[in-house]
Protein backbone atom coordinates (compact mmCIF):
# COMPACT_ATOMS: atom_id res chain seq x y z
CA UNK A 1 0.00 0.00 0.00
CA UNK A 2 2.66 2.14 0.90
CA UNK A 3 6.07 0.77 -1.32
CA UNK A 4 6.85 2.69 -4.30
CA UNK A 5 3.47 2.61 -6.00
CA UNK A 6 2.89 5.35 -3.01
CA UNK A 7 0.67 7.92 -5.86
CA UNK A 8 -0.70 10.17 -3.15
CA UNK A 9 0.06 13.82 -3.05
CA UNK A 10 -2.34 15.04 -0.46
CA UNK A 11 -3.41 13.06 2.99
CA UNK A 12 -5.59 15.78 4.30
CA UNK A 13 -7.02 15.24 8.14
CA UNK A 14 -10.66 15.96 7.95
CA UNK A 15 -13.54 15.58 9.82
CA UNK A 16 -16.37 13.66 9.56
CA UNK A 17 -19.28 16.37 9.01
CA UNK A 18 -21.38 17.29 6.68
CA UNK A 19 -19.78 19.91 4.74
CA UNK A 20 -16.01 18.54 4.47
CA UNK A 21 -17.62 15.51 3.19
CA UNK A 22 -20.11 17.30 1.03
CA UNK A 23 -16.79 19.20 -0.67
CA UNK A 24 -14.80 15.83 -0.59
CA UNK A 25 -18.09 13.95 -2.77
CA UNK A 26 -17.98 16.70 -5.07
CA UNK A 27 -14.45 16.69 -6.34
CA UNK A 28 -13.33 14.78 -9.73
CA UNK A 29 -12.20 11.21 -9.45
CA UNK A 30 -8.78 12.60 -10.89
CA UNK A 31 -8.20 14.50 -7.90
CA UNK A 32 -9.69 11.85 -5.35
CA UNK A 33 -7.53 9.43 -6.62
CA UNK A 34 -4.55 11.32 -5.66
CA UNK A 35 -5.70 11.93 -2.16
CA UNK A 36 -5.58 9.56 1.26
CA UNK A 37 -7.53 11.44 3.95
CA UNK A 38 -7.64 10.98 7.67
CA UNK A 39 -10.93 10.13 8.78
CA UNK A 40 -10.44 9.84 12.88
CA UNK A 41 -14.00 8.12 13.32
CA UNK A 42 -16.82 10.11 15.26
CA UNK A 43 -21.01 9.91 15.32
CA UNK A 44 -22.92 11.23 12.57
CA UNK A 45 -25.04 14.20 13.74
CA UNK A 46 -27.84 12.07 15.61
CA UNK A 47 -27.51 8.68 14.10
CA UNK A 48 -27.07 6.03 16.79
CA UNK A 49 -24.92 3.62 14.51
CA UNK A 50 -21.53 3.64 13.68
CA UNK A 51 -22.13 2.55 10.30
CA UNK A 52 -23.77 5.67 9.40
CA UNK A 53 -21.33 7.86 9.64
CA UNK A 54 -18.54 5.11 7.95
CA UNK A 55 -21.01 4.93 5.01
CA UNK A 56 -20.97 8.97 4.29
CA UNK A 57 -17.18 8.53 4.30
CA UNK A 58 -17.43 5.73 2.32
CA UNK A 59 -20.23 7.93 -0.13
CA UNK A 60 -18.01 10.89 -0.48
CA UNK A 61 -14.63 9.45 -1.07
CA UNK A 62 -15.65 6.11 -3.46
CA UNK A 63 -16.65 2.77 -2.39
CA UNK A 64 -13.55 1.75 -4.03
CA UNK A 65 -11.11 3.97 -2.55
CA UNK A 66 -8.82 3.63 0.34
CA UNK A 67 -8.79 6.06 3.36
CA UNK A 68 -7.38 6.04 7.03
CA UNK A 69 -9.10 5.44 10.21
CA UNK A 70 -8.09 7.04 13.08
CA UNK A 71 -10.52 7.86 16.48
CA UNK A 72 -11.72 11.12 17.22
CA UNK A 73 -10.07 11.84 20.88
CA UNK A 74 -11.94 14.92 21.26
CA UNK A 75 -15.05 14.25 20.38
CA UNK A 76 -16.09 11.66 23.19
CA UNK A 77 -14.04 13.60 25.51
CA UNK A 78 -16.53 16.66 25.21
CA UNK A 79 -19.60 14.86 25.39
CA UNK A 80 -20.86 13.76 28.59
CA UNK A 81 -21.48 9.71 28.98
CA UNK A 82 -25.26 10.44 29.77
CA UNK A 83 -25.12 12.14 26.35
CA UNK A 84 -24.03 9.32 24.57
CA UNK A 85 -25.40 7.29 21.94
CA UNK A 86 -24.69 3.54 21.23
CA UNK A 87 -22.66 4.91 18.28
CA UNK A 88 -20.38 6.68 21.04
CA UNK A 89 -20.71 3.52 23.46
CA UNK A 90 -19.12 1.79 20.43
CA UNK A 91 -16.14 3.97 19.48
CA UNK A 92 -15.11 3.89 22.90
CA UNK A 93 -14.77 0.64 23.22
CA UNK A 94 -11.79 0.99 20.07
CA UNK A 95 -10.22 3.29 22.54
CA UNK A 96 -9.65 0.21 25.48
CA UNK A 97 -5.88 -0.56 25.12
CA UNK A 98 -7.36 -4.06 26.86
CA UNK A 99 -5.21 -6.95 24.49
CA UNK A 100 -3.36 -5.09 22.02
CA UNK A 101 -6.03 -2.29 21.62
CA UNK A 102 -7.89 -6.25 20.28
CA UNK A 103 -12.04 -3.93 19.63
CA UNK A 104 -10.00 -1.27 17.79
CA UNK A 105 -8.03 -4.16 15.55
CA UNK A 106 -11.36 -6.34 14.82
CA UNK A 107 -12.64 -3.32 13.51
CA UNK A 108 -10.31 -2.95 11.52
CA UNK A 109 -10.48 -6.02 9.83
CA UNK A 110 -14.36 -5.98 8.91
CA UNK A 111 -13.92 -2.90 7.33
CA UNK A 112 -11.42 -3.76 4.41
CA UNK A 113 -11.33 -0.01 3.24
CA UNK A 114 -9.65 1.02 6.05
CA UNK A 115 -5.99 1.65 6.29
CA UNK A 116 -5.51 2.06 10.49
CA UNK A 117 -3.76 4.34 12.86
CA UNK A 118 -2.16 2.97 15.81
CA UNK A 119 -3.39 4.11 19.26
CA UNK A 120 -0.57 5.45 21.22
CA UNK A 121 -2.46 5.94 24.14
CA UNK A 122 -1.20 3.01 26.10
CA UNK A 123 2.47 2.48 24.50
CA UNK A 124 2.31 -1.39 26.55
CA UNK A 125 -0.06 -2.38 24.16
CA UNK A 126 2.17 -0.63 20.86
CA UNK A 127 4.18 -4.26 20.29
CA UNK A 128 1.05 -6.57 20.09
CA UNK A 129 -0.90 -3.84 18.44
CA UNK A 130 1.68 -3.44 15.69
CA UNK A 131 2.04 -7.26 14.78
CA UNK A 132 -1.87 -7.61 14.25
CA UNK A 133 -2.19 -4.23 12.19
CA UNK A 134 0.05 -5.36 9.62
CA UNK A 135 -0.51 -8.62 9.57
CA UNK A 136 -3.62 -7.02 7.86
CA UNK A 137 -0.94 -5.96 4.42
CA UNK A 138 -3.09 -2.76 3.97
CA UNK A 139 -0.57 -0.46 5.43
CA UNK A 140 -0.02 1.25 8.91
CA UNK A 141 -0.35 4.74 9.77
CA UNK A 142 1.07 6.53 12.52
CA UNK A 143 -0.10 9.95 13.65
CA UNK A 144 2.55 11.69 16.03
CA UNK A 145 1.34 15.47 17.20
CA UNK A 146 2.91 17.84 18.50
CA UNK A 147 2.13 16.89 22.33
CA UNK A 148 4.52 13.37 21.39
CA UNK A 149 6.99 14.71 19.99
CA UNK A 150 7.15 17.35 23.03
CA UNK A 151 7.10 14.12 25.33
CA UNK A 152 9.46 12.00 23.68
CA UNK A 153 6.81 9.50 22.19
CA UNK A 154 8.29 8.96 19.20
CA UNK A 155 12.06 8.04 20.73
CA UNK A 156 10.07 5.26 22.22
CA UNK A 157 8.38 3.71 19.42
CA UNK A 158 10.37 4.93 16.32
CA UNK A 159 12.71 1.85 16.53
CA UNK A 160 9.76 -0.12 17.17
CA UNK A 161 9.08 0.10 13.52
CA UNK A 162 12.45 -0.68 11.62
CA UNK A 163 10.79 -4.00 10.60
CA UNK A 164 7.53 -2.66 9.34
CA UNK A 165 7.16 -2.18 5.59
CA UNK A 166 4.06 0.08 4.30
CA UNK A 167 4.41 2.65 7.09
CA UNK A 168 3.30 6.20 6.70
CA UNK A 169 4.30 8.58 9.57
CA UNK A 170 2.26 11.77 10.00
CA UNK A 171 3.47 14.81 11.99
CA UNK A 172 0.53 16.62 12.68
CA UNK A 173 1.46 19.55 14.15
CA UNK A 174 -2.99 21.05 14.24
CA UNK A 175 -3.36 24.63 13.97
CA UNK A 176 -0.84 26.82 12.75
CA UNK A 177 0.22 30.54 12.62
CA UNK A 178 2.88 33.00 11.44
CA UNK A 179 5.24 32.05 14.59
CA UNK A 180 5.31 28.13 13.51
CA UNK A 181 7.24 29.20 10.00
CA UNK A 182 10.33 30.29 12.18
CA UNK A 183 10.12 27.09 13.98
CA UNK A 184 11.57 25.44 11.18
CA UNK A 185 14.46 24.20 12.29
CA UNK A 186 12.91 22.58 15.25
CA UNK A 187 10.07 20.78 12.43
CA UNK A 188 13.57 19.72 10.35
CA UNK A 189 14.96 17.89 13.51
CA UNK A 190 11.67 15.81 13.98
CA UNK A 191 11.73 14.99 10.15
CA UNK A 192 15.36 14.30 10.09
CA UNK A 193 15.36 12.32 13.57
CA UNK A 194 12.66 9.91 11.81
CA UNK A 195 14.32 9.31 8.80
CA UNK A 196 17.27 8.38 10.38
CA UNK A 197 15.98 5.60 12.22
CA UNK A 198 12.93 4.66 9.06
CA UNK A 199 14.39 5.90 6.07
CA UNK A 200 11.75 3.74 4.02
CA UNK A 201 8.93 5.14 5.80
CA UNK A 202 6.63 7.59 3.79
CA UNK A 203 6.32 10.70 5.67
CA UNK A 204 3.54 13.64 5.72
CA UNK A 205 3.65 17.03 7.60
CA UNK A 206 0.06 17.84 8.01
CA UNK A 207 -1.00 21.36 9.24
CA UNK A 208 -3.73 24.40 9.13
CA UNK A 209 -4.05 28.27 9.31
CA UNK A 210 -7.77 27.84 8.28
CA UNK A 211 -9.38 30.65 10.13
CA UNK A 212 -12.21 29.77 12.66
CA UNK A 213 -13.76 33.00 11.75
CA UNK A 214 -13.12 35.29 8.66
CA UNK A 215 -12.99 38.24 10.86
CA UNK A 216 -10.06 40.40 10.91
CA UNK A 217 -8.78 39.45 7.68
CA UNK A 218 -6.39 41.98 6.11
CA UNK A 219 -8.02 43.41 2.78
CA UNK A 220 -10.30 40.22 2.62
CA UNK A 221 -7.39 37.99 2.43
CA UNK A 222 -5.86 35.25 5.06
CA UNK A 223 -2.05 34.32 5.00
CA UNK A 224 -1.82 30.28 4.07
CA UNK A 225 1.20 29.38 6.90
CA UNK A 226 1.07 25.49 6.21
CA UNK A 227 1.79 26.68 2.50
CA UNK A 228 4.66 28.33 3.55
CA UNK A 229 6.17 26.01 6.49
CA UNK A 230 5.87 23.34 3.95
CA UNK A 231 7.51 24.82 0.85
CA UNK A 232 10.75 26.41 2.68
CA UNK A 233 10.49 22.45 4.33
CA UNK A 234 10.68 20.86 0.79
CA UNK A 235 13.15 23.23 -0.11
CA UNK A 236 15.78 22.31 2.98
CA UNK A 237 15.35 18.80 2.93
CA UNK A 238 16.43 15.93 0.30
CA UNK A 239 15.00 12.93 -0.22
CA UNK A 240 16.46 9.70 0.09
CA UNK A 241 16.81 6.98 -2.01
CA UNK A 242 13.90 4.22 -1.27
CA UNK A 243 11.86 6.71 0.34
CA UNK A 244 8.87 8.55 -0.16
CA UNK A 245 9.12 11.90 1.12
CA UNK A 246 5.74 13.58 1.72
CA UNK A 247 5.64 17.02 2.57
CA UNK A 248 1.70 17.81 2.71
CA UNK A 249 -0.62 21.01 4.37
CA UNK A 250 -4.13 19.70 5.53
Amino acid sequence: MFDDSFDYKYCPILSISLYELTALDKLPDKDKALILPVFPIKSWVSAKKLSSALDKVSTAIGESRKWIVDIDYNDLLSRPIEKYRPVHHDIKKFTKPIGGYKNWCDFIKEHKQCIPCIQLTDLNEFDTQLRVLSSLKRGVVVILRQSDLESKVHEIILPKLRDTTNLLIILDFGKITRQEIYYKEQILMYLQAIRAVLPKANMSLSSTSFPDSFGGCHRGTNSIYERALTLSLKLTMTKPKGSAMQLLTM
